[in-house]
């Protein structure tokens, strides 16, 4: 299933927006990770800045659920699929890649004191998948291998955010992801709606 959510204003207002809209969604996405993962989140929560955990735990009331297993479900990532990069790029999208059982949420957001714009992930994840901003900017990504270090994933949703929502042209925002510290194996592609320029970099440990 597809939804369509447009979220506005602070990040823990846009949380809220989040849970509230898409509340089953995001029960059903995850039972059974609140008893599993205490311990993991406990190693992990710490890790997110405040302004994206303000957002998770508006997303957590909006939808009525426990925090930590919010936080847990922003955690797990799907299998590979390619389209993800491709997305990024051209903004061609396999159909086969939104036909599951989860619901993929196209999220048009309009934060405060930034650019709008618009995100396709998972109900009740802030990482995403790809995106694209008003001024055309395009991120995408992949994991390279099958487990990343969650401290990537927490530094890989921020720096995501933050690009698209502050960078006007194709080098800032290479300049701003090609530059963050992870510690796992990613591949990301950014682009330019009208430009040619296109780059696919990986992300790892070596910089």
């Amino acid at each position: 299933a597809v939804r369509v959510e447009v979220l506005e204003g602070t990040p823990r207002e846009m949380g809220l927006q989040h849970g509230r809209a898409l509340a089953a969604e995001i029960h059903r996405e995850i039972t059974g990770l609140v008893d599993a993962t205490d311990a993991r989140i406990s190693r992990n929560g710490e890790l997110w800045q405040a302004a994206t955990l303000e957002e998770l735990h508006g997303l957590a009331d909006g939808a009525g659920i426990n925090g930590e297993a919010v936080e847990s479900w922003n955690f797990v990532l799907e299998p590979f699929s390619a389209w993800r990069t491709s997305f990024g790029i051209s903004g061609n999208v396999d159909p086969r890649a939104l036909s599951s059982d989860s619901t993929t949420v196209v999220q048009v957001r309009r934060p405060v004191g930034g650019l709008p714009y618009l995100l396709v992930a998972k109900a009740g994840q802030l990482l995403p998948r790809a995106g694209v901003n008003a001024a055309g900017v395009a991120v995408s990504w992949e994991p390279l291998e099958s487990d990343p270090p969650p401290s990537d994933i927490v530094v890989l949703t921020e720096a995501i955010h933050n690009t698209l929502n502050t960078s006007r042209a194709h080098r800032e925002a290479h300049a701003r992801l090609q530059n963050i510290a992870v510690r796992g194996r990613w591949c990301v592609g950014v682009g330019r709606s009208g430009e040619t320029a296109e780059t696919y970099f990986r992300l790892d440990e070596h910089g």
